[in-house]
């Protein structure tokens, strides 16, 4: 499951924990390609599989309704009707992760496409909805490209809302088990903080997770594990390397096995609005994190104290974070203490949602009345 299928996981749990009846809608054409590359999967509970082009159908057979639109991509097959009301969830900078894919060429054709559907989808909107606050001036910019009054639109921030994993108290001796897991992405390979990684795997009482699959939609090298940097890492005995794909639970279960996740990647536009989602994942599984301090996500591991913030430019910011690791491993349970704290306190999906739980009672008379 990638990132916006999380998010509306995440979003519909928050949600049904409040009592609101809940189903998901995925559009076809999207299971369609995954089905294609790989076996079926089973469908979750209260989800139902669509084309496209009846997801209208669909709203006004449910009216009164809100209904909770994940990015732009579907708009062309949404419009007013009476009793339905929208609330668009400014997930993810798509069009900055447009010009952050490694083309040369700037992609202008698309981005005037998916700069026309984001307006559209914000002047169907009743309310939006933000994955992170230092996203809020960003979103207040593309409202103030539709005729609609940013003042008089509800917004929220509405964080990354993740199921829990079981919570296990730090581990303060044995191996230090570390974890790389996610996609490579154009616009956040490893650098210079894979070095310092190779010399603390050196030391015989660390090791290293890596999971690197291939994206699902086709994009990225995945598992291409010599084109990405960690070429060194994969060579040594005490690094395994998979490429497979992984359900969310066998996923979660990794992360739940690893003392410490290093999640790092070079500075650029799209990261700095980034909720990052392996980060969080992470963190609501109660392993604590190293990070960049300009993702969405720093804030709050500042916070809590729930990892480290570490530049990834820095020549020795990661090997001094794995030193003092090793030297005081009484520092890192503290440290996966505030993690789980974090984890419960902000992406827990009941606690997560009541920003959206409150947007939804200002429309939802609007709806009952129409």
């Amino acid at each position: 499951m990638a990132a916006p299928g999380l998010r509306v996981a995440g979003l519909a749990e928050g949600l049904r924990a409040h009592g609101f009846d809940t189903e998901v809608v995925v559009v076809k054409h999207i299971v369609s390609r995954v089905w294609n590359a790989h076996p079926p999967i089973p469908h979750a509970p209260q989800t139902l599989v669509l084309p496209a082009q009846l997801l209208m159908e669909y709203l006004t057979a449910r009216r009164p309704v809100v209904a909770v639109m994940t990015n732009s991509n579907q708009i062309n097959h949404l419009h007013r009707a009476e009793g339905v009301r929208f609330v668009f969830d400014f997930f993810a900078p798509k069009v900055l992760e447009m010009i952050s894919d490694g083309q040369v060429r700037y992609p202008l054709e698309e981005v005037q496409e998916l700069r026309r559907r984001k307006v559209l989808a914000l002047s169907l909107a009743d309310a939006i909805i933000v994955n992170g606050a230092k996203k809020l001036p960003y979103v207040l910019a593309w409202l103030l490209q539709t005729d609609r009054d940013a003042r008089s639109v509800p917004t929220a921030v509405v964080p990354m809302c993740v199921s829990l994993e079981d919570h296990r108290p730090a581990r303060t001796d044995g191996p230090l088990h570390l974890g790389i897991a996610g996609y490579i992405q154009a616009w956040s390979t490893p650098n210079e903080w894979v070095r310092q990684l190779d010399d603390v795997l050196s030391r015989p009482e660390v090791v290293l997770d890596v999971v690197r699959p291939r994206h699902w939609g086709g994009v990225g090298d995945g598992g291409q594990i010599s084109s990405d940097g960690l070429t060194r890492l994969a060579s040594r005995p005490n690094v395994r390397v998979r490429d497979m794909l992984m359900t969310f639970s066998e996923y979660r279960e990794f992360l739940a096995g690893m003392d410490l996740v290093v999640d790092l990647f070079d500075y650029n536009l799209e990261r700095e609005y980034a909720m990052v989602t392996r980060a969080v994942v992470a963190l609501a599984c109660g392993v604590p994190v190293v990070h960049p301090p300009f993702t969405e996500v720093a804030p709050l591991i500042d916070d809590y104290e729930a990892g480290w913030l570490v530049d990834p430019a820095d020549s020795g910011g990661l090997r001094r974070v794995l030193d003092e690791v090793l030297d005081d491993r009484q520092l890192l349970a503290t440290r996966t203490a505030n993690a789980q704290r974090l984890a419960t306190e902000v992406f827990e999906p009941a606690r997560a949602v009541k920003p959206l739980v409150s947007i939804i009672d200002q429309v939802m008379p609007a709806a009952s009345e129409a």
